[in-house]
């Protein structure tokens, strides 16, 4: 999952505890009360409390005790806040790009090369196992934003080689 000028995306993978590939679906979304966009990677049943606990209200006081996971969340401005580890408590943070989940270190190099967010989760799907499926985008740089992702094809275009990831050839 990547973030970088506006633009949060996601692979669809899910997979298992015990690291088996279980389905697809998005992992990012906009919360209707406070219009922020959020990214959330981890166990499949810690996503459904921490989904839940946002369409509460999401108040600190509240927060679930989770196993595990990784977020991000988008405020007004585009600010970006993180969370991990075993209560969902975002810190905001600043930074060119961000990414979480299992392909991080791949999409981070990606874009440090200079791929954009989009390209980075495709490069994350390429080379690592735990991420696959088509990819979400959700723009949120734009006014009309939708409360669910758009799917963007996974192409691996020519733009990006493997090896440079975008660069010199």
């Amino acid at each position: 999952m990547c973030f970088r000028d506006g633009i949060l995306c996601a692979d669809r993978l899910v997979t298992a505890s015990y690291g088996g590939r279980v389905g697809h679906r998005s992992k990012i979304f906009r919360t209707s009360t406070e219009g922020n966009h959020y990214g959330f990677s981890g166990p499949i049943g810690a996503a459904a409390i921490f989904t839940r606990w946002l369409a509460e209200g999401g108040t600190l006081k509240d927060a679930p005790d989770l196993d595990e996971h990784q977020a991000i969340e988008i405020r007004s401005g585009n600010r970006v806040a993180l969370s991990s580890g075993k209560k969902p408590v975002f810190i905001e943070v600043e930074a060119p790009f961000y990414a979480i989940g299992s392909g991080w270190q791949l999409a981070l190099g990606a874009m440090e090369m200079g791929a954009t967010a989009e390209q980075a989760v495709e490069v994350a799907i390429r080379h690592d196992e735990g991420c696959g499926g088509q990819i979400d985008v959700i723009r949120c740089y734009e006014q009309a934003m939708q409360f669910a992702p758009q799917t963007a094809a996974v192409t691996f275009p020519n733009r990006i080689d493997p090896i440079h990831l975008g660069g010199p050839r």
